[in-house]
């Protein structure tokens, strides 16, 4: 047989059960003019309120704005019948700062809602952990949107999803201009083949790629040199993978590189090719030379009387008299040719592919452009003089970079010897 809930001994159990709910219970009860009378409050709900609303209605216990919110659901509970979930402020019930959970049960007889029960349930733990995430979440945007490296997130077609205002910058393109292309269209044409490669072993394997040098191109094809780390991210949500892409501009770095690199293989006073980088141009020429039977020669060039004008004149003025044979060597020879400066007053010369009788011909050029060249020094004319060694190659002989270079310097002295002694100069 069933008990009516408004009976003493179902009430008394019901309060009993109530009061070691950790959640804020309360029980109100429609009155016939309209209000709700709050009949029962477990342990829980009067802390939560700091105040035992047992006995009051709701318009009197909550203040205004609150009572009307309550007292709104309550009407929606009776005419339905049903149970409402609500998430709200706890605000509404004068505890502003937290967050909190209500649940409205009605509590029917005779086909008629007697009593609602609510539960009141405390979030604020879950609250704090979703705003500090949310500040987490605000945080990160924010120092990947301020980097002052290049940031894009990118679908497994390169289009961009995400792009911050370095790379924004970097480009020369506003965001959305970036949004509707792919990445690979601003990686310059030389390495776009490695980044699209890259990004699909990326997709594919979920592998990482670190320091990767990729250039990109701006709207006025000016090249960027980036170091590029490419890895994959997962969807917290669940959603499909994307791929972040970070850009380190090091463009400065680049041109440090390369000025260094040109500093180690140039000659610093002339800008001419140093021994290092002759040395090795001749090994390839002796190597090819045997390979493909092509001819070549090299010419040893040495200065006459240079240390006299270094005494006489002073170091800046044979600094102009190199930087002035340099230049003569550079009219009298081919791009295809090297010019070296091996040191001090000696130069040199690879003729590439050529006979021994163009060889002996351009020998006879470059002597007599290099003696008929000169400098003025405080109104004065100073000759430059300098004599020619020759030592041709074919591949038939077995002879290296060395055994040739002392032929040429064996000839070069026979010929400063022969002028010296005004002798007819035979090469």
């Amino acid at each position: 047989m069933k008990q009516a809930f408004n009976d003493v001994n179902m009430i008394d159990l019901l309060k009993g059960v109530l009061s070691a709910v950790q959640d804020g219970i309360f029980i109100v009860k429609p009155t016939d003019n309209g209000e709700f009378l709050v009949t029962d409050v477990n342990r829980s709900m009067t802390k939560f309120l700091g105040r035992d609303m047992s006995g009051m209605l709701v318009s009197d216990a909550l203040e205004e704005r609150s009572a009307r919110w309550f007292k709104k659901q309550f009407l929606h509970v009776i005419r339905t019948s049903n149970d409402v979930m609500l998430r709200t402020d706890a605000g509404v019930m004068g505890n502003a700062g937290q967050f909190i959970q209500v649940k409205l049960m009605p509590i029917i007889n005779d086909d008629k809602v007697q009593l609602i029960v609510g539960t009141v349930h405390v979030m604020t733990d879950t609250n704090r952990l979703k705003d500090n995430a949310r500040k987490h979440r605000d945080r990160y945007a924010t120092a990947l949107e301020y980097a002052p490296y290049g940031v894009c997130f990118v679908t497994e077609e390169g289009a961009p999803t995400m792009v911050n205002r370095a790379l924004s910058r970097w480009l020369n393109q506003p965001m959305n201009s970036l949004m509707r292309s792919k990445v690979s269209d601003f990686v310059h044409p030389d390495e776009r083949e490695v980044f699209n490669q890259a990004l699909k072993q990326v997709f594919k394997t979920g592998r990482v790629y670190r320091g990767m040098d990729i250039r990109l191109m701006n709207d006025q094809a000016d090249d960027i040199w980036t170091s590029l780390n490419i890895s994959r991210m997962q969807d917290a949500m669940g959603g499909s993978d994307s791929v972040i892409l970070q850009f380190v501009d090091i463009t400065r770095r680049k041109e440090n590189e390369e000025r260094l690199s040109r500093l180690a293989r140039r000659d610093h006073l002339t800008g001419l090719s140093n021994r290092m980088v002759f040395e090795e141009e001749l090994d390839m020429a002796l190597k090819n030379a045997k390979r493909y039977k092509r001819s070549g020669a090299i010419l040893y060039i040495d200065l006459d009387d240079f240390k006299q004008i270094n005494d006489l004149f002073g170091h800046n003025v044979g600094d102009a008299v190199l930087k002035e044979v340099s230049r003569t060597l550079g009219v009298q020879t081919r791009e295809t040719d090297v010019i070296a400066r091996l040191g001090g007053d000696e130069f040199a010369v690879i003729l590439q592919e050529v006979s021994e009788d163009v060889a002996r011909e351009k020998v006879r050029a470059v002597r007599e452009a290099i003696n008929a060249a000169c400098i003025s020094h405080e109104g004065k004319q100073i000759a430059i003089r300098g004599s020619v060694g020759l030592q041709t190659f074919d591949g038939a002989e077995d002879l290296n970079r060395q055994t040739l270079l002392d032929a040429a310097d064996r000839q070069m002295y026979r010929v400063k010897h022969a002028a010296k002694a005004d002798l007819p100069v035979n090469l």
